[in-house]
């Protein structure tokens, strides 16, 4: 446990532990089930896979959107601007200067929380509509795997693109020397 540990970087921690985990205690009252066990490894294990699930859903979905809202709030305001860069440009810039990533990580991390508290509103949407005891188990739990199924094919898709124009990048810079 101790080595599972030491191997967890502070990225896991803020962008899927602690996410998956106030997950678990809010959703868990919402719907009225307590989620949290007194088992800590498997506590530990649930709050990450519920926190990738979150982070991946915020990179997926909201990310884009909070682009594009955030491009149209600064095009009015034109004392700040919020420009996209291309990954390109992060990679590069990321060499020079390491804070940037740690910056990112931060980006990433209030990104995540505001997926988290969108699912507990939707959440509380759905308990005070009372749908959940509407709707058959089975079913939701078959339409739960094939949402994560959907889900978790893109964030390999997003992954394998990154993977590909870090790919890039370093045969470009290779190829310049």
């Amino acid at each position: 446990m101790d080595k599972i540990v030491e191997k967890i970087s502070s990225y896991n921690i803020f962008n899927n532990v602690l996410p998956g985990y106030l997950f678990l205690i809010f959703g868990g009252n919402i719907i009225g089930v307590n989620l949290v066990k007194n088992d800590l490894f498997s506590m530990f294990l649930v709050a990450y896979f519920v926190g990738v699930v979150i982070s991946r859903l915020s990179s997926i979905i909201l990310e884009k959107r909070l682009d594009k809202i955030l491009t149209l709030i600064y095009k009015k305001n034109k004392d700040k601007k919020f420009v996209k860069l291309s990954y390109q440009e992060y990679v590069n810039a990321s060499l020079l200067d390491e804070k940037i990533v740690i910056f990112n990580q931060d980006c990433n991390m209030y990104r995540s929380f505001c997926m988290l508290i969108i699912i507990l509103l939707f959440l509380k949407i759905l308990s005070l509509c009372n749908i959940f005891k509407k709707i058959n188990g089975d079913f939701l739990y078959i339409t739960l795997l094939i949402l994560l199924l959907v889900l978790f094919i893109e964030s390999y898709r997003k992954q394998n693109d990154y993977i590909v124009k870090r790919i890039n990048i370093a045969n470009k810079k290779n190829n310049e020397e």
